[in-house]
């Protein structure tokens, strides 16, 4: 397995390279390329901070799941795009498959926002071909890559599955301009430090950053505009609330108001279409497991996991 080494004075990308064998399985609910055999629902991936995509290509084996409701099947050859932040089932069959971690941010700098869950490149199309090799050529290396080589590599990478991506994924809003994607990170950040305040809201942000309505919605078109991303975040944020053991003795609608909504009934309606289950149910199921910082051992375990092995980038001076 290649491995890309960790300079401390001029820290590289670090990579993970895996191939995995899997047996047959009746369901596999997780990112399956790591064998994490349990549910993954929204509410426990909130909780693990892996703002990645996994990149999973099919040497041999199959899958068919729901990616957050999109239909997906992928085969021998295929490479398939999971978003860690998004919720999905999925059935396996044997075979292996060799995985890599993307930081969202890396990948979004060539592609822009767009939703990449459960899109799969099919193994008949040349740059399917291509990138596939290129990752085989990467892992059956047994030296470690220095520095400048490391970064080209992981380069080269994204630039190939920019290409494939965009050009399967021709109607999303990969067309905006670099300035556009910086606005849209600076009101991500704008929107994290604001959650709990009741007049955050699209017509806020515009005045904000001086844009119009309809500049700030195309930048949010593939998350289904602005205010549904302020919602989400909030009802998140709540969720996480709700399954601290410390806030045990907190009412819901003193924790729904302090996250910006109007009422608790306002809350229970978003957190139930979000969820699947009420604030209640959550707040005892959280108590009930009695988990650590919302997550059992062994899913802290795999979180961790993936947190050492993605691919980081060394800071860049401004």
């Amino acid at each position: 397995m290649a491995r890309l080494s960790n300079d401390a004075l001029n820290p590289p990308p670090v990579t993970a390279l895996t191939s995995s064998g899997h047996r047959p399985s009746p369901q596999n609910r997780g990112t399956g390329c790591v064998g994490y055999p349990g549910g993954l629902d929204r509410r426990i991936i909130l909780q693990s901070d892996l703002d990645i995509y996994m990149v999973q290509v099919f040497a041999s084996g199959s899958m068919t799941g729901d990616f957050d409701g999109r239909d997906v099947s992928a085969t021998a050859g295929d490479i398939c795009i999971q978003d860690l932040t998004q919720p999905f089932a999925s059935q396996v069959d044997a075979g292996s498959r060799l995985c890599i971690a993307i930081p969202r941010q890396e990948l979004e700098r060539h592609v822009g926002p767009r939703n990449l869950h459960g899109v799969v490149l099919k193994a008949v199309w040349p740059m399917t071909r291509l990138i596939t090799t290129y990752l085989e050529g990467l892992v059956s290396l047994q030296e470690t890559l220095g520095g400048p080589q490391a970064l080209a590599a992981q380069e080269a990478l994204i630039t190939l599955l920019a290409s494939a991506l965009t050009a399967e994924t021709p109607d999303q809003t990969h067309e905006q301009a670099p300035l556009a994607v910086a606005l849209r990170q600076r009101v991500l950040m704008f929107i994290q430090q604001n959650l709990h305040a009741k007049d955050l809201s699209p017509e806020t942000i515009q005045r904000q950053f001086n844009v119009s309505r309809a500049h700030l919605y195309r930048a949010f078109a593939a998350d289904g505009g602005v205010a549904k991303v302020v919602q989400d975040k909030r009802l998140d944020a709540t969720c996480l609330e709700l399954l601290k053991p410390e806030n045990a003795a907190r009412s819901i609608t003193d924790i729904a108001y302090s996250m910006g909504f109007s009422s608790s009934n306002q809350l229970l309606r978003s957190f139930r279409a979000r969820f699947g289950i009420t604030p209640t149910e959550a707040r005892h199921e959280g108590l009930a497991s009695g988990l650590q910082n919302g997550l059992t051992p062994d899913l802290q375990a795999y979180f961790s996991h993936l947190l050492e092995t993605k691919w980081t980038r060394p800071a860049r001076p401004l």
